[in-house]
């Protein structure tokens, strides 16, 4: 088994997605999606891979230790220049998920169990999670009283939203939701803003953390275990900016995501104008559907995937790994790799769910899956140190000549609360950098011309000094 480099930059350059870690109806899916779309295989395989998270939703978890049921939502983040085919890509990918969106909106509120297919009928789960009946009957809703709001439709994605429209979306979907998006710009600066409601609501929804939300002009929001699966896309420099927001590193956002620059490149026309073979794409929609129609939509149910003791032996030696290579790390990097084994697990379940289907819940994690999800795991370790090590070993220099232009760029100065939701500043690095370079910035307080509180401002020394190049 690969160990966790301790020098990621040796790593990057020639270190494709490992995509035969992948059960088959997944591989040969992102293989034919990568080829027709010449793209490289990790965007394919990250959206693929959060969208088989998204269709388990919470009914099926994996026992993984001490008492802990983790369940299979994955945040991704995947970094392409427009024009590459990352719009396509997912659109192509999540396009099951958008059916049985579709089918949910047209029948869901007339009829409680929609005519999804006939796995329910073909299983019985074991404890709570027990289905009586067939997908042929159909339990009529009680009729909503004279008067009352109407329901919403229900929804298995949400693409650009607010913090307070996801958790309203997150009670009337059962507290599951998937949010995918090929342009997640605008949602990266609204989750980096401190405070941020949206960045919040993710952080709870990661690991099924209770939610209460008290509002003055609505109703409360209460929820006991939102899950929300997170698959954005986005342009390099956005990836860039997000991950260089120091906060967000030790707020915990940043580290619940499995980053990657795909490096996806305008290709050329090579004559070979085939389509995905219709037999690897039903294959695919085929999964997303069983598994959605057992588990994704049946949330108060639960099963839970047991590891056999050879998967056990696997996950443990990484575990081990883990807390080896924290210990070696004494900086901000500790927060990232203490979500190390809770990702490896939620990639262990999504890759049992897509090698068993609707019979995950009655096979145990063998160890060869368990060994598919470290290296998989592993590899996004890597791309995640060395992006964030790039930005570590960046000089300070170069983020005061940044400041200094936007500075100037906005009049000479902006306030601090400004510098850290709209740019990227976190308060210790403003701070840090202003006590660095006295006769380049100040930091005082300026009173608003409004009355109330006096804003804190950071200011160029001498606005008529041009930053150094």
């Amino acid at each position: 088994m690969n160990r966790i480099s301790d020098n990621p930059s040796k790593v990057d350059g020639d270190d494709p997605f490992p995509t035969s870690m992948l059960p088959e109806r997944l591989q040969t899916m992102v293989r034919d999606v990568a080829r027709v779309f010449r793209v490289p295989d990790v965007m394919p395989a990250v959206i693929a891979l959060t969208m088989v998270s998204a269709a388990i939703g919470k009914g099926l978890r994996i026992a993984s230790g001490s008492g802990r049921k983790t369940m299979a939502n994955l945040f991704s983040l995947v970094s392409a220049d427009s024009g590459t085919g990352k719009t396509t890509v997912l659109r192509v990918l999540r396009e099951p998920l958008d059916i049985l969106q579709a089918h949910m909106k047209e029948f869901g509120h007339q009829k409680g169990l929609h005519r999804l297919g006939t796995q329910e009928s073909q299983h019985r789960g074991e404890g709570s999670g027990g289905f009586e009946g067939s997908a042929g009957d159909i339990e009529v809703l009680p009729p909503r009283p004279r008067g009352s709001a109407k329901m919403p439709d229900p929804r298995l994605i949400c693409s650009e939203i607010t913090g307070p429209a996801l958790a309203r979306l997150l009670q009337h979907n059962q507290q599951v939701i998937l949010n995918a998006t090929a342009e997640a710009g605008v949602l990266l600066d609204e989750a980096s803003k401190a405070a941020s409601p949206l960045g919040q609501l993710l952080l709870k929804g990661f690991s099924g953390d209770p939610v209460e939300i008290d509002r003055i002009t609505r109703e409360p929001v209460v929820m006991e275990e939102p899950c929300i699966s997170v698959c954005w896309l986005c342009q390099p420099h956005r990836l860039d900016k997000f991950l260089a927001n120091e906060r967000l590193l030790e707020d915990g956002l940043l580290p619940r995501f499995l980053v990657a620059h795909s490096n996806a490149s305008m290709a050329a026309i090579d004559g070979d104008d085939s389509s995905i073979p219709v037999a690897v794409s039903d294959a695919y929609g085929a999964l997303l559907e069983e598994l959605f129609v057992l588990y994704g939509r049946n949330s108060n149910d639960e099963w839970v995937v047991q590891a056999s003791a050879e998967a056990q032996a696997v996950m443990r030696d990484h575990h081990n790994q883990c807390v080896e290579r924290w210990n070696a790390d004494a900086g901000s990097l500790r927060s990232c790799i203490a979500r190390w084994m809770e990702q490896t697990w939620k990639i262990a379940l999504v890759l049992h769910a897509a090698l068993h289907g609707a019979d995950s819940h009655d096979k145990t994690l063998n160890g060869e899956t368990a060994r598919c999800a470290v290296t998989l795991q592993q590899w996004f370790a890597r791309k995640q140190m060395v992006i964030l090590g790039e930005k570590a070993s960046k000089p300070a220099t170069t983020r005061l000549e940044k400041l200094c232009r936007l500075l100037l760029e906005n009049g000479g100065e902006i306030t601090l609360r400004n510098l850290q939701n709209s740019h990227g500043f976190p308060e210790a690095e403003i701070r840090r950098l202003v006590e660095s370079a006295p006769q380049k910035l100040i930091l005082q307080k300026r009173q608003n011309p409004g009355g109330g509180r006096p804003s804190r401002v950071v200011g160029l020394s001498n606005p008529d000094s041009q930053p150094s190049a």
